[in-house]
């Protein structure tokens, strides 16, 4: 697998989800590496399912908010066979507040999220009278929702039927599988210039360590669209 190859072949990329990536422009596993975010965020605070209230009648008036959920897991989630499509449900409930958390196409969750355990559900939240919704949420165990929440996240250009979360799996999964340790530009010229290796800029343009780490991994791939448009 190389940059070539395209973009059906990395895991998890079915006809239909390929056809989504075509709309974006993104045809080979080189394209979806130089599909830049446009933005990042930081992830929001941690908040406990039972103050979930507080949060919406702080963004009353806008249509849904960002919110990272703590709970505890009580019952097992519902795995259902839709029309072209496995749904998977889970039901957060305490202190009164309740949460129905939906997935399309991802029947794994019912084998990760056990009861009794404790997990940070990410994403977007919305109310009908007093239940909560969230569909397609990110899942972390609480530990490493800590470790990474000052992490910068990106925010992709996307089309209908394709959201940030699948886009951004993509991406790792295309990090994980192409060989990027060579680099085309000498040592010494990347020393004298101050640039940061391919790999690394190419790793934090995505996936930012940093504000810091950022900042090279700019400089770098400008240095290389002006460099390749010079040859060019």
């Amino acid at each position: 697998m190389d940059r070539t190859s395209s973009i059906g072949e990395l895991k998890g990329i079915g006809a239909k989800t390929e056809q989504l990536f075509h709309n974006l422009g993104v045809y080979t596993i080189g394209d979806i590496l130089l599909h830049y975010p446009r933005d990042y965020d930081k992830l929001p605070p941690i908040t406990p399912l039972p103050d979930l209230p507080k949060l919406a009648d702080r963004a009353r008036g806008q249509e849904g908010f960002t919110a990272a959920i703590a709970a505890r897991v009580e019952k097992a989630p519902v795995v259902r066979a839709g029309r072209n499509l496995k749904v998977t449900s889970l039901t957060l409930q305490s202190q009164g507040v309740k949460a129905d958390l939906v997935w399309f196409r991802m029947p794994y969750l019912k084998a990760t999220l056990k009861p009794g355990e404790w997990f940070v559900f990410l994403g977007k939240v919305t109310q009908k009278g007093n239940l909560f919704h969230m569909e397609q949420p990110q899942v972390f165990q609480p530990e490493k929702y800590e470790s990474v929440q000052e992490c910068l996240w990106p925010c992709y250009p996307l089309t209908t039927g394709l959201g940030k979360n699948k886009l951004s799996q993509t991406v790792k999964k295309a990090l994980e599988e192409l060989d990027l340790s060579v680099d085309y530009l000498p040592e010494d010229i990347r020393a004298r210039r101050g640039l940061a290796e391919y790999n690394f800029a190419i790793g934090n343009i995505h996936f930012p360590e940093s504000g810091e780490a950022l900042e090279q991994a700019r400089k770098r791939l400008i240095f290389d669209e002006f460099f390749q448009f010079i040859l060019s």
